[in-house]
């Protein structure tokens, strides 16, 4: 880490552990009243879980190393679909291909509009593997909600469950989007339930 990161990461710990104080009544002073500024999950750790020291490396680095060695480990298990960190490890390497391939560059800010899902876990580690920032968005926001943030990102490319994909594509023309990648939640469900879940779409779509 460098010098200036040394020094910020000790401000930060220091910021941490005065907030810690604060949420637990050990410091008196008016919090703010925004969570994401306040923290008050900070009292539920220690001081010496606030001053550890962070992993000097990515987050897929991080998980890559400590899990590489156990290949036939269970990583997801999506819908009874049991993900080995083998194949956890081979998906995030072609998911990180296409993306370079349709020009996903390091730095690059890349929105993913979507719920928890196979997808989503591959893409974020995907685009952290080649050094591309995710930009995670509620997928109950609104089309304006949706512009303000993919502008406020500064994204210049969006992945989207294809759930949303409508509103997010008409979205996506007005801000300049370069690409829209869409994908389905039933792409990593085991055989009988990716059916019915193909039939209960059909099924709404008809509705």
């Amino acid at each position: 880490m460098t010098e200036r990161g040394t020094k910020l990461a000790a401000l930060l710990k220091e910021r941490d552990l005065y907030l810690r104080g604060l949420a637990n009544g050990e410091i008196q002073g008016p919090p703010v009243g925004y969570p994401s500024i306040d923290k008050p999950w900070l009292k539920y750790f220690s001081e010496k879980a606030i001053e550890a020291q962070l992993p000097g490396c990515t987050a897929y680095e991080y998980m890559y190393q400590n899990n590489k060695d156990y290949p036939e480990g269970i990583a997801l298990d999506y819908f009874g679909r049991k993900v080995t960190y083998a194949e956890l490890f081979e998906s995030i390497e072609r998911v990180a291909v296409a993306y370079q391939e349709i020009g996903i560059r390091p730095n690059d800010v890349v929105t993913i509009v979507s719920v928890s899902c196979v997808t989503s876990i591959l893409s974020f580690y995907a685009l952290n593997r080649i050094g591309a920032e995710a930009d995670f968005i509620s997928v109950l926001s609104t089309e304006s909600e949706m512009e303000q943030y993919f502008k406020e990102a500064e994204a210049q490319y969006v992945v989207s469950l294809d759930l949303f994909a409508e509103k997010v594509v008409k979205v996506a023309e007005k801000c300049g989007i370069k690409q829209v990648v869409v994908y389905s939640l039933k792409e990593w469900m085991p055989m009988p339930i990716s059916i019915g879940f193909s039939l209960k779409m059909r099924k709404m779509d008809k509705a």
